[in-house]
């Protein structure tokens, strides 16, 4: 009785792992993309509110300073604040797949894929 693997044996077990590292790669994909998406969701609340705070306190005269300081995630590559009145927030990805809005007239931040 021979101890070793035959090649089919190999060869199948060589086609089941790239099956499932194929699949670890789609999952993780889709797992990175919704954490980008929560992490600029997050920016861009956390910026309305010292923005909210800094409208309460000084007006609209200094809310692009304002955007400017507000901290940002390792997702994140930049806040842009579109307009004052009404306020419209946008930020966007490193990778530039995603971006999320704010406007103030809706009062919703939504989120998508570039």
């Amino acid at each position: 009785m021979s101890k070793a693997f035959t090649l089919i044996e190999v060869l199948v077990v060589i086609g089941i792992i790239t099956i499932l590292l194929g699949l670890a790669i789609i999952f993780y994909h889709q797992y990175l993309s919704k954490a980008i998406k929560a992490s600029l969701l997050s920016d861009v609340r956390n910026c309305l509110s010292l923005v909210a705070i800094s409208k309460q306190e000084n007006g609209t005269s200094s809310l692009s300073q304002v955007v400017a300081t507000c901290p940002k995630s390792k997702y994140t590559q930049n806040l842009i604040l579109e307009s004052e009145n009404p306020i419209k927030l946008t930020a966007t990805s490193i990778s530039g797949e995603v971006a999320c809005s704010y406007n103030e007239t809706s009062g919703l931040v939504l989120c998508s894929e570039i």
